[in-house]
């Protein structure tokens, strides 16, 4: 989850994207920030801090791993209450 992310795993993360990507003139300095930071930024400030182009890449793939991660939150929410909502009259020998 890139909001949970500390300084450390935003270079990490920043450092594969601009290989896996191909990506050039990113000044990592500019992205010294944890990941809540980051995400708190917005489109406008984040693509203000990278080359044109190459923040709009940038953007696009943290923008899906927010997703991503917002999606599996909501999905282990919904399992966990499904769990929780197993009638109080079930026990454990009717489950076997």
């Amino acid at each position: 989850d890139p909001w949970l992310w500390t300084e450390q795993q935003v270079c990490q993360w920043l450092s594969w994207a601009i290989n896996e990507f191909s990506l050039a003139n990113v000044n990592f300095h500019q992205f010294l920030m944890s990941g809540q930071d980051l995400c708190n930024l917005g489109k406008e400030r984040f693509l203000e801090l990278a080359p044109d182009y190459v923040g709009d890449i940038l953007w696009e793939h943290l923008e899906q791993m927010i997703k991503d991660s917002q999606e599996k939150t909501q999905d282990q929410y919904v399992e966990s209450s499904h769990l929780t909502s197993v009638p109080h009259w079930v026990n454990n020998n009717t489950l076997s």
